[in-house]
């Protein structure tokens, strides 16, 4: 989901990052082009404290799949860190409301919680996400 509340910045989840990163899966063509946008410094992405945590743990899934050697992982997850995405505190009050409110996991109530309190617009794939970003 997009929204105009502010074309130079957004909130990113896992989703979109891991998208951008991994060869055999399809990224949606506006989000790589935000992403690319990011780094040419034309806009800024943003994300929970949690991001780099849930990267780590997809790309864990991915070498344990045997969709990913140890050494890919690496060099995915050192790409994932040259995106230099702006890594910020959640309110975690605000987090477990949303969280028990919506029904989604911690995780994803803290995309959704910085979304709400920034008026970025939310970047994601979770179709359960999106739907609580509309609400």
């Amino acid at each position: 989901m997009v929204t105009n509340t502010d074309p130079k910045h957004y909130v990113v989840d896992s989703s979109v990052i891991i998208s951008y990163l991994m060869v055999d899966e399809k990224i949606d063509p506006n989000h790589e082009k935000i992403i690319t946008d990011h780094l040419h410094h034309r806009i800024t992405l943003s994300a929970p404290i949690i991001l780099p945590f849930e990267i780590g743990n997809s790309l864990k899934s991915g070498v344990l799949s045997k969709r990913l050697t140890n050494s890919q992982a690496n060099e995915l997850f050192k790409q994932f860190f040259n995106l230099d995405i702006k890594l910020k505190p959640v309110n975690y009050d605000a987090v477990l409301k949303l969280a028990t409110s919506r029904n989604l996991s911690f995780y994803d109530a803290s995309y959704l919680s910085m979304h709400k309190s920034t008026h970025y617009p939310l970047l994601s794939l979770d179709k359960k996400l999106l739907s609580a970003a509309k609400i």
